[in-house]
């Protein structure tokens, strides 16, 4: 068993000297890392940190933790499910091992105990913390995102970045609202069907990102952000990449003359098999750059009526 001092030392128990008797052991102190002495009859050493027994004191060596790590490097949580996580650490003598930290959490779509048990209570993602000392290591946690939104909601920066799972579909009459900041990261296939409205609102040097989940993005990774006919959608100072259909616009030609008019603008769209594509569908696009090898694998705009 790999033992702390509250120092952050490793105590390492190698054997037992001074002829005490079997039954001894080691035990913890409330603070978690300190380690005591027991007989079966008496504490001979309080806490290693105060004073050593002349006999009887475990044969040890003692290196300092040099680095930590979260063994989880980035997780994908659903809400009202639980994880664990785990913590390791590297010693000087180049020694791994699972060791105690402090959790905390950069989010508010989750909660963590002591023990780096995390609990998902809604949609969004963060990054979970471990602590030990001076010593802390990050994993980035994703929160799911799929299924039907029936009521509006907002995405913000504090809980980014969103991975869409599945396909998402947004219920007419719903609005779903994105902030500045706010990454959205989809996986193969995956999309956003509104029926209702989004309001992606982001800000100059806080752009909001639609980009692949991939390790190696390229374009056509996820499909598309689909906005059916309904409520008007905005679009502004976003990064649209790695889609096969960026944004695609639907339209109905029989309603054409009473059809919103989507507002795109001050966005960037750069390597996607089609950058926005429209359908019956009407938008105003306004100071946005289009980027890519200008082949038959990258498009701007694409109409279609």
């Amino acid at each position: 068993t790999t033992l702390f001092r509250s120092d952050g030392t490793i105590v390492e128990r190698a054997g037992w000297s001074g002829g005490r008797r079997p039954g001894h052991s080691l035990v913890r102190f409330p603070d978690g890392f300190a380690t005591a002495y027991r007989s079966w009859s008496r504490e001979t050493a309080p806490d290693f940190r105060e004073s050593l027994p002349s006999r009887g004191a475990p044969n040890r060596e003692a290196y300092p933790v040099q680095s930590i790590v979260i063994e989880q490097d980035s997780v994908t949580v659903i809400p009202g499910a639980s994880y664990q996580f785990f913590c390791r650490g590297t010693d000087a003598a180049g020694q791994n091992f699972r060791m105690p930290v402090q959790w905390t959490l950069e989010g508010d779509f989750a909660a963590v105990d002591s023990r780096g048990i995390l609990t998902c209570s809604e949609c969004g993602g963060g990054k979970l913390i471990a602590s030990f000392h001076e010593l802390t290591a990050k994993a980035v946690v994703f929160g799911a995102v799929e299924g039907t939104l029936e009521n509006d909601a907002a995405w913000s920066a504090k809980n980014s970045p969103y991975r869409v799972t599945g396909n998402l579909r947004i219920s007419p009459d719903v609005t779903l609202a994105i902030g500045p900041g706010v990454e959205v990261l989809f996986a193969p296939d995956a999309e956003i069907s509104v029926e209702g409205s989004i309001q992606a609102i982001g800000e100059e040097g806080r752009p909001i990102v639609f980009s692949s989940g991939g390790e190696q993005p390229a374009p056509g990774d996820w499909h598309s952000i689909r906005v059916w006919l309904g409520k008007r959608s905005v679009f502004n100072y976003c990064i649209f990449e790695y889609g096969y259909e960026g944004l695609f616009l639907h339209g109905d030609r029989g309603a054409y003359n009473i059809e919103p008019v989507h507002a795109i603008e001050h966005s960037v769209f750069r390597n996607n098999a089609y950058a926005i594509y429209c359908s019956d569908a009407k938008a105003a696009v306004s100071n946005c750059l289009f980027t890519g090898d200008a082949s038959e694998t990258t498009r701007g705009i694409f109409l279609s009526y």
